[in-house]
């Protein structure tokens, strides 16, 4: 079943200390009153970024902590805009943001995450990948990470549509779906209270969000190809005749 998949990426992902450590140090120490206000945002706080990208494997240049401390500098003013109490689970993508306005009208929350994307891109050694990496260490709860086995998995690898189209028009929504689905998966199987049922998805004591947890375990399945996460999708003790 899909829930126990999930549950399973979660468990065998909290398992690899190193990456929960960085992740959670970071977070944990982010100044966040610089990115609430990007025109104070520092040289210092950048390079915390990219040394943690480069160990979550992004390989990022640090010659371009300043180009992307500018380009930073630009994406946020949009990005800050979006409610930061939404999450992947009831965010809006095509509600207006009424106090953002463009063309002589509000722009919606798909396109301010396009652009901020967009926007992203526009520094040197910043491909999709970083790029949703930073956006979900901006808001964890709402953005999804995803790379580019990921992005196979979900048959969104086509390079004749842009990168910010793809996670914005295609993958967000579909994690939505995603975990839409799973939570009321669970809770018709498990009986479980909607709330709980989140919870539920989660491994231990992971303090981590719905978002995150989902890209833990599209590492597993896709990344790491993890043969368990497959098994518990997909009924392995379901076994064709010879």
């Amino acid at each position: 079943m899909l829930y126990e998949a999930i549950r399973k990426g979660c468990e065998l992902y909290q398992a690899n200390t190193t990456f929960n450590l960085v992740y959670d140090n970071y977070l944990r120490n982010r100044n966040q009153d610089l990115w609430n206000r990007p025109e104070t945002l520092t040289y210092e706080e950048t390079y915390r970024l990219v040394v943690f990208l480069n160990k979550f494997l992004c390989r990022m240049d640090y010659k371009y902590v300043s180009d992307l401390q500018s380009v930073l500098k630009v994406a946020l003013p949009y990005l800050n805009f979006l409610d930061s109490s939404k999450t992947i689970l009831d965010i809006d993508f095509d509600g207006s943001v009424e106090s953002l306005r463009i063309d002589n009208r509000w722009m919606k929350v798909s396109e301010i995450i396009q652009l901020g994307y967009s926007l992203l891109l526009q520094c040197p050694d910043v491909g999709d990948t970083v790029a949703s990496k930073i956006l979900h260490s901006i808001n964890p709860a709402l953005f999804v990470m995803w790379d580019d086995s990921i992005r196979g998995g979900y048959g969104l690898n086509d390079k004749k549509i842009s990168g910010s189209t793809r996670y914005v028009n295609y993958f967000l929504p579909r994690m939505q779906n995603l975990a839409e689905f799973t939570i009321r998966q669970v809770q018709l199987r498990e009986k479980l209270s909607r709330t709980d049922a989140i919870i539920s998805l989660k491994s231990g004591n992971c303090s981590h969000s719905l978002a995150k947890v989902l890209d833990e375990y599209n590492y597993m399945k896709f990344t790491r190809n993890n043969e368990q996460v497959w098994e518990n999708e997909y009924d392995s003790t379901l076994k064709l005749k010879d």
